[in-house]
């Protein structure tokens, strides 16, 4: 059984490489999602080729609820449906909210006992190994370091290597930690001219874009103060590729309305199509992750790197971490804006002359759908777990 309440963003992208990697080895697969998740553009990328495959089976209820509510009513449906099917394995490919409600969620506890059924999760967020600042990100932290010690399931995935380490620390020998691969889609690369066209952009001058849904803890209002601040070469575009949450366009809008006039930041405010993202990238001489506090990994420093494009990113995490030690491109205090302003002029200076260091090319090479799908069918392949 594969389960999947929330259709939003990347999630049903990674259902489908899960249910598509048990269809392969021959098993019969169970998905159990929202009522309205059929009825999205994710469905129709990612879950339409395989649907006709599996057994698909729909949650009558909301998900877009507080995160809190969300999570316990997310709990109830995973209870209902493995009482109801009896599934030998579960694959959570979203755990981080079901995760500690699941801890002390005595129901859910009982009737995964009760079945005895393999369980795995990928947690994209894990808190407890990230500092923490004020009283309540502290507890937060400690809500998060106590799921990973207590939660009922049997193999916990994590992005990012500085979260299986500390999960590993917090909890050593009760269940299996591993480190899962971003499942970079393994795409030729389309000349930038020929991108920027199909997206509608300038086709001169350097070209930053900032992929993905923009919202404020991507740091976009620090990339964009900073872009304003730089002395840049003429024609120099920012380009922020996704949707925008309201709030967060309107003040854009507000505060940078010379930058949008001139034409130096560009907004594509919608859903981006698998092929819609991938020109983003291909589009861009720099590509931006600029996350001031960013928990976890970054599919789009992944991405960044399969291309051969440079990057500027936070310092913080596993973002800045990876940043150097694969050197993939600049990091830096991005709360700083004075210095992130110097780092933009230098990135965007350097970018026509880099070249992907030979220390990037395990981290490439980790990053593919198949080593996804591989990691989440060890187990049931019977493969030993690393």
């Amino acid at each position: 059984m594969v389960f999947e309440p929330d259709a939003s963003g990347h999630r049903l992208h990674y259902a489908g490489l899960v249910a598509g990697a048990l269809l392969d080895l021959g098993h019969d697969v169970l998905f159990v999602t929202s009522r309205a998740a059929p009825f999205t553009v994710s469905w129709r990328e990612f879950m339409a080729p395989i649907a006709p495959s599996i057994s698909v089976e729909t949650i009558d209820g909301a998900v877009h609820l507080t995160p809190m509510r969300s999570a316990i009513e997310r709990s109830r449906w995973l209870a209902q449906w493995t009482h109801r099917h009896l599934p030998e394995h579960v694959y959570i490919p979203n755990g981080d909210q079901l995760t500690q409600i699941a801890t002390v969620n005595p129901s859910l506890r009982s009737t995964l006992r009760r079945v005895n059924p393999i369980t795995e999760t990928l947690i994209l967020r894990p808190r407890f190994a990230y500092p923490a600042e004020g009283l309540v990100g502290r507890a937060k932290r400690t809500s998060s370091a106590l799921s990973a010690r207590h939660n009922p399931w049997t193999h916990v995935h994590y992005l990012d290597p500085l979260s299986v380490e500390a999960a590993r620390w917090l909890d050593p020998g009760t269940r299996a930690h591993s480190l899962m691969p971003e499942p970079v889609d393994q795409l030729d690369p389309v000349p930038r001219q020929d991108a920027r066209a199909a997206l509608g952009l300038r086709g001169d001058g350097p070209c930053v874009v900032l992929p993905g849904v923009i919202d404020e803890r991507k740091g976009v209002h620090l990339l964009i103060r900073a872009f304003g601040e730089a002395s840049l070469p003429h024609g120099t575009q920012l380009v922020l590729a996704g949707s925008v949450p309201a709030i967060v366009c309107k003040t854009i809008k507000s505060d940078y309305r010379a930058l949008l006039a001139d034409g130096s930041l560009v907004i594509l405010d919608r859903f981006l199509s698998s092929e819609e993202f991938w020109l983003a990238f291909c589009a861009a001489d720099l590509i931006a992750a600029p996350y001031p506090a960013h928990i976890g990994s970054s599919g789009v420093i992944a991405r960044a790197a399969y291309l051969g494009r440079p990057v500027i990113t936070s310092r913080y995490g596993w973002v800045g971490e990876a940043t150097r030690r694969y050197r993939l491109g600049v990091d830096v205090e991005v709360r700083d804006q004075r210095a992130f302003a110097l780092a933009l002029e230098g990135a965007i200076a350097t970018a026509p002359s880099f070249a992907a260091h030979a220390s990037s090319a395990d981290f490439v090479a980790f990053n593919t759908p198949d080593n996804f799908q591989a990691q989440w069918t060890r187990e049931i392949r019977g493969a030993s777990v690393e």
